[in-house]
């Protein structure tokens, strides 16, 4: 196992589903990795994988610090050509840009280990609503800019892509509709395509979940007794907590107390 240079991070890369983690999914990532990984967003709210590719390197991540990547783009791409043309992506486009992002995260950012997660299921009432809430009754035109059928078949590319590419896949399509019993999965939504908070913590642990199946030695275990994912009795094989815990502290040596961070490297995969 090869030892990566500075403080972990964390990259969840997307479009407003990511942008808005902080409401909730991207919090709960953070919360479960405190003090051993700062979790970055990088979500653009309306973006799509024709967008994304266009956004320039960040410099701030290059510097092989970034040990695991989320990837969740689709939810405009799926938009209906017609419709909405300004957010559609052809579907073989879209898969052939979800491969240039992924050779991106490995090459610019030195990340091996990639979480591409499917866009979820379309609310079709509740988009319907959400249009007249915005536009009015006169406004709203009674038309899905998308749908349950085109997130389907979206996610499914998704997931071939994921295959294709050796990398890990979420598929919130599928575990939405499991988890909501069908016509119930509405409760993760708030306008049929953003997340509520039922929503957020869904993702959040289907994320933390994911990241422990496909990247075992990132999983974080949290003490048994406090269920906490950051104090002395919790640990992460490759990702120690920065700095000692105040447990771990002697407070009558406090050099050799310290001197333990030296001897904490992050490991990953050779």
């Amino acid at each position: 196992m090869a030892t990566a240079k500075g403080r972990a991070k964390i990259l969840l890369q997307g479009d407003s589903l990511t942008q808005l983690c902080w409401e909730g999914w991207g919090s709960h990532v953070a919360n479960v990795y405190q003090r051993r990984a700062d979790v970055i967003s990088r979500g653009y709210g309306g973006y799509n994988t024709r967008f994304f590719l266009r956004l320039p390197v960040d410099e701030s991540l290059t510097g092989g610090d970034v040990v695991l990547t989320t990837l969740f783009l689709g939810a405009n791409d799926q938009a209906l050509p017609g419709l909405d043309d300004h957010k559609h992506v052809p579907l073989e486009e879209y898969k052939a840009n979800l491969k240039i992002l992924i050779d991106r995260i490995r090459s610019d950012y030195k990340c091996q280990q990639i979480i591409l997660i499917g866009p979820p299921p379309v609310h079709h009432e509740q988009r319907l609503a959400y249009q007249i809430q915005r536009y009015g009754k006169e406004g709203a035109t009674g038309v899905l800019e998308r749908t349950m059928e085109t997130a389907k078949t979206y996610a499914t590319a998704c997931e071939e892509v994921a295959k294709e590419e050796n990398v890990a896949f979420l598929d919130l399509y599928q575990g939405m509709l499991d988890e909501g019993g069908g016509d119930d999965f509405g409760k993760f939504f708030d306008d049929g395509l953003h997340f509520s908070a039922v929503g957020h913590d869904f993702v959040g642990k289907a994320v933390v979940n994911a990241i422990a199946k496909a990247f075992p030695h990132l999983e974080v275990h949290p003490d048994t007794r406090t269920a906490q994912f950051c104090n002395s009795a919790s640990n992460c094989e490759a990702l120690p907590p920065y700095a000692p815990f105040h447990d771990e502290i002697d407070a009558t040596n406090l050099d050799k107390s310290f001197e333990s961070m030296n001897s904490k490297k992050r490991k990953e995969p050779a």
